[in-house]
């Protein structure tokens, strides 16, 4: 599990050199930007309407300027371009990573379900008269009911085991969006 919290962590951290043609601004944009803050903005651009995305507007507009980029953009100009950026993060950059972004974090699953499965495999107490029937026996550190209620569910979801098996996406589908290209 280790591994694979350390891996995702690296990928988003990553400050990945991207270039953006942004219409509205009338802008090309060399930006080195982490994949954190792409998912950032393309995540609340998604969940809020244009009244909510000040922070958004706020958070790209010092990525262009930080950026150096030519033309200094006033962060009044900035949510006229959110659909700009809209457009080449959900249309391109993450069509072209959701894969390798599925992977990793099913990877993360998986190590949990490794991790958490000597404490299943302690605790699980199937009934001998009702095939149908178990319980768990609680670690002896848990004794209040609502931290009981929430190991119940856990270990029933190590029970049931990852909804998706592991995989691993193709090589070409980790190396760089379009939007990387130099």
């Amino acid at each position: 599990m280790k591994n694979s919290v350390q891996e995702l962590d690296a990928w988003l951290k990553y400050k990945t050199p991207i270039n953006l043609w942004l219409p509205t601004l009338d802008l090309e944009a060399d930006i080195k930007v982490s994949r954190l803050d792409l998912i950032e903005i393309s995540g609340n651009h998604c969940k809020h309407n244009l009244s909510r995305l000040t922070r958004v507007s706020k958070l790209i507009h010092k990525i262009l300027n930080n950026n150096n980029n030519e033309n200094s953009v006033s962060l009044e100009k900035i949510p006229l371009a959110l659909d700009d950026f809209r457009t080449h993060l959900q249309d391109n950059y993450f069509i072209y990573y959701g894969t390798y972004l599925s992977e990793m974090l099913n990877n993360i699953r998986w190590g949990i379900q490794n991790y958490l499965q000597p404490t299943y495999k302690v605790s699980y107490k199937k009934d001998d008269y009702n095939d149908m029937k178990y319980s768990y026996e609680y670690p002896a550190q848990i004794t209040q009911e609502i931290p009981r209620q929430w190991f119940w569910r856990l270990m029933n979801n190590i029970r049931t085991g990852p909804p998706i098996k592991k995989f691993t996406c193709a090589r070409y589908l980790k190396n760089k969006s379009s939007l990387e290209w130099r």
